[in-house]
């Protein structure tokens, strides 16, 4: 698995989630985590 685009992604995003308000920045971060999680699952599934 390439993780790349993930650390291009989370390098341009994290810094602008620290402005933001602690319940924003959860959301945020939960999204995040299951766009990766799907990603890592459609890989999976491709792979077998």
């Amino acid at each position: 698995m390439r993780l790349a685009p993930y650390i291009r992604v989370l390098s341009v995003f994290l810094p602008r989630l620290k402005d933001l308000p602690r319940e924003k920045q959860l959301q945020a971060y939960e999204l995040l985590s299951d766009g990766i999680a799907e990603d890592i699952r459609r890989l999976m599934s491709a792979q077998k």
